[in-house]
Formats: structure tokens, C-alpha cells, sequence
């Protein structure tokens, strides 16, 4: 496809990053060896190193690595205390928040699935505190049951941030088609939610039923209360195309997959590429194998190294994903139409197949704010498709 020859390394790619992008590397990963080692002495910029840290919400990370490596100012390992410090305590509100609402739906009658968030930092990385608590809570639920769980978050004072407006029966089936989440606040505490119905935007991207999600989903005890959560294969799946979706534009995501699949022994690594060769990710796992070697040195098994390497689609895709991992600021909505085009042809190389292609041309010519702005009748959402050009530019418009 893109023919891009695999021998060739990332590494020399890496290696020509500003040094403040590198240190993160030297301090961050599994063993804290990137393969290229950066010393503080080459930081030119202080403040865009902590501006890095944020963006890559890689402090829990680097804690450790910044306490014991001499050359770092003062003011910023103090800044970086302070920051691992925060995501503890944000890390136990969060984790709370997934609790009661978990609980608040079941007791509505709505089984739910707590994805990623407090237990994939514990069930990862062994302590809360290792991974960033994030921005939100993310939980799942069957389509058939996103309109009662919609009425009991607001119910409970939970404030549409996304979708807000009536989704009756006639929008409901064009919604779940079309969208995966609604976003919620909390004006008392500012807490966020994320309402989930499936995993991806792109069903065919991540082509997993959410009933069978459900089906295979385990109860994890937190705090004495069961909470279900994904197995653990649906996990790593889901971890991996997440983050490949977005181009692995935060650090952080790519660690979780490093520390994942480190130390496999060769029947695990079996397992993991026969599970997604089964669901057509062979790229996205040879992708997320390639960087998180590349970038951390993480003694992934050399075998799995090595057919990834030989990938020439993954190569392309790991390539384009160093692009947006090196961006020091990220506004996707502000993207020129070059950009734009750039990460349309990534998305597009993700995978195989012409419907999974149709499915994200399809959803890129749909806006939901098109819907709130102007809901039509049940059967004429087609017109959305010629509509937008218009709608967007009367926001534009009016927010000028």
C-alpha cells in the first residue's frame, strides 16, 4: 500500500526530536531506557518540557525517573511532585465516580462496563497513581439501554456536553448508528462523564457486538462494590485501537500497551496476534509493537518485534503516528485541509476492507452538531450530508 520498508528504523526519526521530547522518552517506559538517551544538560527549554509532560499526561510516569536523575531543575521536579501528587488524589475521586455510577445504573435496571480509568491504572501498572486519571469517566452500556441511561444521568444532575438535544425514538436509531457516546457534566463538582454504546465511532474499525463485551466482561471488586469490566483480551484490543485510532498522539496510551505486552513468553505472544489476526488488526498490533519498542526500548519478545518490523502498512502508519506524537500543540478542529487529508489516509490505512472505508467516509461527512442545529424528521437524515458545508459555516458565522 504505502510501501514503506519496515528495515528501516524509527529510530531516526526519534532522534531528530527536540531534546525535550526525548527526555521524556529516557525517563518514561517500563525500564526508563528509550533507545535514544537524552540528558537534561541537552534541555534548552525547561517550560516546554513541563508543557510536553501535560500534553503527553505522562507525569505519573516520569516521577520516578525524575527523582532519581540528577541535572533536572528544581522548579520542575517540583512541578512534576506536585502533578503526581494531584493525579493520586484525582485518581481517587475518579475511581469513586465510576463506583457510584456504576452502582446508580444497576440500580436502574442498566448493566454497565467501566472502561479504562482507576482499574486499568491498578490492573496495569499495579498502583492508581502510575497512570493519568484522565478528564472523565468512561462507562458502557447496550445500545438498547443508552435512552433509560440517559434519563437516569440526568436525573442525577448530569448535563448533556455533546448530543444535547431531544433524541426521541424517531433520532435514536440514526444516533446509535452514527455516534458511540454522549458526553455528560456534573455542574456541582465539574465531574465528566462519557456515555458509551460501543467502543468505536467506526463499528467496523473494532468489530466486537457490545453484547458480547458484556457477555465476556469480569467483576472486579473495588472498594467492596462488583464493577464489571472488560476481559482482559477485550481490553487489550480496545487499549491498542484506541490509541491507533488517534494516532497514539499521547505517551501515555502507548505505555499502557508496553507494559502489557512486555515478558510474554512465546505462547502469549501466539495468543495475542491470533486474537487480533481474528479480528483483521494485524497493522494496528504491528503498529503498536513498532513504537513502543522504538520509543521505549521495552524489551518486547524479539519475535513479535521482528514480524512487525516487517510490516510495510504498519511502517506507513508508525511513521504518520510519530508526526502526531511529536506536535508540541494538538487542535484536530483547527487542522488545515491538508492535515485533514492526512489523517483521513491514515484512518483509512487502519485497516482492510471497503465497508470499514465506506463506514468512515460515511461518518466523516457528519457532524453532530449539525443535528442539534437543525433536527430534521425521521427518515430525511441524508440530507446531513449535503446540508453540512451550509450549517458550517452559519456557526462559523455566528461565533465570529
Amino acid at each position: 500500500m504505502k510501501g514503506l520498508d519496515q528495515t528501516s528504523s524509527l529510530s531516526h526519526v526519534i532522534a531528530a526530536w527536540p531534546p525535550e521530547l526525548r527526555l521524556l522518552l529516557s525517563l518514561a517506559g517500563p525500564g526508563r531506557a528509550s533507545v535514544v538517551k537524552t540528558q537534561p544538560a541537552e534541555v534548552k527549554n525547561w517550560d516546554e518540557f513541563l508543557h510536553l509532560v501535560a500534553r503527553h499526561r505522562i507525569a505519573p510516569a516520569i516521577y520516578s525517573g525524575v527523582r532519581s536523575t540528577a541535572g533536572i531543575p528544581a522548579h520542575v521536579a517540583q512541578t512534576i511532585e506536585e502533578s503526581f501528587q494531584r493525579n493520586r488524589l484525582v485518581g481517587l475521586q475518579r475511581l469513586r465516580e465510576m463506583v457510584q455510577i456504576h452502582v446508580a445504573l444497576a440500580e436502574g435496571g442498566i448493566p454497565s462496563i467501566a472502561l479504562k480509568g482507576g482499574l486499568a491504572a491498578i490492573e496495569i501498572h499495579g498502583d492508581l497513581a502510575r497512570r493519568d486519571a484522565g478528564d472523565d469517566v468512561d462507562i458502557l452500556v447496550q445500545p438498547e439501554h443508552f435512552q433509560v441511561a440517559d434519563r437516569l444521568l440526568r436525573e442525577f444532575n448530569f448535563q448533556p456536553r455533546s448530543l444535547d438535544f431531544p433524541i426521541n425514538n424517531s433520532r435514536l436509531r440514526w444516533v446509535l448508528r452514527q455516534a458511540c457516546e454522549k458526553k455528560y457534566f456534573l455542574p456541582d463538582s465539574g465531574a465528566l462523564i462519557e456515555l458509551h454504546w460501543r467502543l468505536m465511532r467506526n463499528p467496523r474499525l473494532l468489530p466486537i457486538e457490545t453484547r458480547e463485551l458484556f457477555a465476556q466482561a469480569r467483576i472486579v471488586r473495588v472498594g467492596g462494590q462488583p464493577v464489571r469490566a472488560l476481559s482482559f483480551d477485550h481490553q487489550l484490543l480496545f487499549l491498542c485501537v484506541h490509541g491507533a485510532d488517534h494516532a497514539w498522539f499521547r505517551l501515555s496510551w502507548l505505555l499502557d500497551i508496553a507494559q502489557l505486552l512486555k515478558g510474554m513468553d512465546l505462547i502469549a505472544i501466539a495468543k495475542v496476534e491470533n486474537l487480533f489476526a481474528a479480528y483483521g488488526l494485524n497493522r494496528v498490533l504491528h503498529q503498536t509493537v513498532s513504537l513502543a519498542q522504538d520509543l521505549f526500548n521495552s524489551n518486547l519478545a524479539p519475535e513479535m518485534v521482528k514480524r512487525a518490523r516487517s510490516d510495510s502498512d504498519a511502517a506507513w502508519l508508525s511513521h504518520q503516528a510519530l508526526t502526531e506524537i511529536a506536535r508540541s500543540i494538538r487542535h484536530p478542529q483547527r487542522a488545515s485541509l491538508t492535515e485533514r487529508f492526512k489523517r483521513h489516509s491514515y484512518a483509512l490505512a487502519l485497516r482492510e476492507g471497503f465497508r470499514y472505508a465506506m463506514t468512515h467516509l460515511r461518518q466523516a461527512g457528519l457532524s453532530p452538531d449539525d443535528w442539534s442545529d437543525l433536527p430534521l424528521p425521521a427518515g430525511f437524515e441524508r440530507l446531513y450530508y449535503g446540508l453540512r458545508p451550509v450549517l458550517w459555516l452559519l456557526r462559523r458565522w455566528r461565533s465570529a
